[in-house]
């Protein structure tokens, strides 16, 4: 990752996000599991062009501050109590203007990527990727082998 890291600012905005959109089980060790998705997103977001992760990070501190003027009180989305979190967020999800949903899409799918690519929620979402790999593998082996056998004719 070369040394970079997320905004301070955005790293507790991606926080406070992230039970709520891609909420997991409780057994599992909370803070391994901030320290990978802030590890991971902060990978992904800096794989995107420059101008995009400006836009996204200006969307995020917007989604921040806004609850301060739409009636949820004087305090920034980090700070809310869970249940105005809930009803902020869906404000968002089913909001009337495009901006807010599509911020709210994109927000949602990079944390859900990113927690669902966790190897410790693997088991307990059922999902053994050894066996597909090795289905994959095998399937790969047989088309290279077909193919050698109709050029070798």
């Amino acid at each position: 990752m070369d040394g970079k890291k997320l905004p301070d600012q955005i790293k507790k905005i991606v926080l406070a996000l992230s039970p709520e959109l891609a909420p997991i089980p409780a057994d599992i060790d909370q803070a391994t599991h901030e320290e990978f998705v802030i590890h991971e997103i902060t990978k992904l977001i800096y794989e995107i062009p420059l101008f995009f992760r400006w836009g996204l990070f200006a969307s995020l501190w917007l989604f921040n501050v806004l609850p301060v003027f739409s009636g949820y009180g004087f305090k920034r989305f980090i700070s809310q109590p869970a249940d105005k979190k809930n009803v902020y967020i869906r404000s968002w999800a089913d909001s009337r203007h495009a901006f807010k949903r599509d911020v709210f899409k994109a927000v949602k799918g990079i944390i859900a990527l990113v927690t669902l690519s966790h190897s410790v929620l693997w088991k307990e979402m059922g999902y053994e990727p050894q066996s597909h790999l090795e289905e994959r593998i095998n399937l790969r082996q047989k088309i290279i082998n077909e193919k050698r056998t109709i050029n070798n004719s």
